[in-house]
């Protein structure tokens, strides 16, 4: 009846609404793709990105080889991030925590750490940073070869010191200026053990060396090292300076 006719005429406007506009939707479909596909691209760029953050938690500490040939071994409890341009642009990185940096040579591309508050240019080298928010102070320890303390003095980075195979570098983490830096930066000689082992580098080997440490510093590091929490009741006790050694 006349219903029947209506659905069929109606079915029939479709079908040709279809076909007409079919070849311009195939057209729209077929000029995207290159934008769908560089938005895909996109994103997974953003994945290989974030992908560059290397995290050691707590308990446990990890070797690592970044594409140069450069080793860092990361102590516990640690964070490097690794810049998206390594190896092409620069070869910067970011740490908080510990890591002991055996670096590459290459004369083209400076190796760089940032901590926050400074930066060590290398060449190649052998040194130790352990930078720990929470921390009293930052240290660089120089063991092989040589690299550059950089400050910035407000407009440019510039070169502090050069450290000598045998010193470390050493900044109270309080400061928030230049000026203030320049009164509590210490340069001083490598500590080592009666056993001649480098304090500085000794959690590398499972050791755990104390000399002459306030309470408070060891606490931190035993709980970084075991993953533990240690509750001290006497605060008085945390002054306190103890001379030890343990191997883990």
């Amino acid at each position: 009846g006349i219903d029947q006719v209506k659905v069929r005429s109606n079915r029939r406007l479709f079908i040709d609404g279809l076909r007409k506009w079919m070849p311009a939707a195939c057209i729209f479909f077929i000029l995207a793709l290159p934008v769908l596909f560089f938005w895909s691209e996109k994103k997974h760029h953003a994945k290989e990105i974030i992908s560059q953050k290397i995290i050691t938690e707590t308990g446990i500490h990890k070797k690592i080889f970044l594409p140069d040939g450069t080793s860092v071994t990361l102590n516990a409890g640690s964070e490097l991030t690794v810049s998206p341009a390594y190896g092409k642009k620069d070869r910067s990185v970011f740490l908080k925590g510990e890591g002991f940096f055996d670096v590459a040579h290459n004369k083209h591309l400076p190796f760089i750490v940032h901590t926050g508050q400074y930066k060590i240019k290398a060449l190649g080298t052998r040194f130790n940073l352990k930078n720990y928010i929470g921390d009293p102070t930052s240290e660089t320890a120089l063991l092989e070869g040589r690299v550059q303390i950089l400050l910035n003095d407000g407009v440019k980075d510039v070169v502090y010191k050069t450290l000598e195979v045998n010193q470390k570098f050493v900044i109270q983490n309080k400061a928030d200026s230049v000026q203030i830096v320049k009164e509590i930066i210490q340069i001083a000689p490598l500590a080592y053990d009666e056993a001649d082992r480098n304090i500085e580098t000794a959690w590398i080997d499972n050791f755990l060396i104390f000399e002459d440490m306030k309470l408070e510093e060891i606490t931190k590091i035993l709980e970084r090292r075991f993953d533990v929490n240690i509750v001290i009741k006497d605060r008085e006790l945390l002054n306190y300076k103890y001379t030890a050694s343990f191997e883990k």
